[in-house]
């Protein structure tokens, strides 16, 4: 099971999110890897505490160059590190540095790629519970993390969530119900993501 403290951070603050990012990160040996060697070295199991610490020498930054912190946190997904990523963001805000689409889209990321789709869809929960448009990276590695546990029922409930579903979002649910053996369901959703590829 997931660390407690993945459960830990509170309700993330009211922000508009209006960017959308695919369900990846880069970064992996890259200089960007380099620059977040000591951040990356605090490992799954840090404290918050020496989160607080290692962010104080990113924090100026990061309130003016955002894409600093996405870079950040895209690594720490390159480095399948979902507790410290989300650790970072939820140190992002007790400094009360504005989060982003891209900041939490790198952290759901994290949380799909590790199987932690518990904390992947408490996040999505916690966004919408704000009324903070999500992007659809947010959605779409619930669903994944989500189609990987095989909670297909969970998976399809989030694509009724979406007010216009992209196909990566319908691929992901169907791939949820055929793996559960819910064929007819999985028919349904077929034809139902054709006819709005047919529309205009």
């Amino acid at each position: 099971p997931p660390p407690a403290h993945l459960f830990s951070c509170p309700p993330l603050q009211p922000c508009r999110l209006l960017v959308s990012m695919p369900c990846t990160s880069k970064g992996h040996g890259s200089r960007q890897e380099l620059g977040f060697k000591s951040l990356v070295k605090l490992g799954n199991t840090a404290q918050i505490e020496d989160v607080q610490h290692a962010l104080a020498r990113y924090e100026i930054t990061w309130r003016t160059r955002p894409k600093a912190a996405t870079a950040a946190l895209s690594v720490l997904s390159a480095e399948q590190l979902p507790a410290l990523a989300v650790q970072v963001l939820h140190c992002m805000q007790l400094r009360h540095i504005r989060i982003n689409a891209y900041h939490c889209g790198a952290v759901s990321s994290a949380c799909e790629k590790d199987g932690q789709w518990q904390v992947a869809v408490d996040l999505l929960r916690r966004m919408l519970e704000k009324n903070i448009e999500t992007s659809a990276v947010n959605h779409n590695c619930a669903m994944n993390a989500l189609r990987r546990a095989g909670h297909w029922k969970r998976a399809l409930q989030t694509l009724h969530g979406l007010h216009e579903p992209s196909l990566v979002s319908y691929n992901s649910v169907i791939s949820a119900c055929h793996d559960s053996k819910q064929w007819h369901l999985a028919s349904q959703l077929f034809w139902k993501m054709s006819v709005q590829r047919a529309l205009p």
